[in-house]
């Protein structure tokens, strides 16, 4: 099990950070957010990747779990309620859905 941030709205070229433990990439999205450098920061649960590549595509994939959005404004919990929503919805819509709500353009087929 391993955790993705995912920095929304951020001129950061790697958007997405890997963790080991929920706490490091809960501080680590506290931390972005709160610098007001992002619009939010978003914490994925990935249960089956031990690596960066793969926990990331699996967030791009739509097979991680939304744990928490942390953001400099707003109520967290409002922010956090939308984002989880908007998430679940992502991912029943299928990949094209879940790579646009991470704002990352779709994937092109080489076949």
């Amino acid at each position: 099990m391993s955790y993705v941030v995912h920095l929304v709205g951020s001129d950061d070229p790697k958007p997405f950070k890997h963790f080991g433990a929920r706490v490091d990439a809960a501080t680590y999205a506290n931390e972005r957010a709160g610098s007001g450098e992002v619009d939010r920061a978003d914490i994925y649960l990935v249960p089956d990747a031990k690596d960066a590549v793969a926990a990331v595509a699996a967030v791009q994939m739509g097979a991680a779990k939304l744990v928490e959005s942390r953001s400099p404004r707003a109520s967290e919990a409002e922010i956090e309620a939308a984002h989880m929503r908007e998430w679940e919805s992502a991912v029943k819509l299928g990949t094209h859905a879940v790579l646009k709500f991470l704002g990352l353009p779709k994937r092109h087929s080489n076949s």
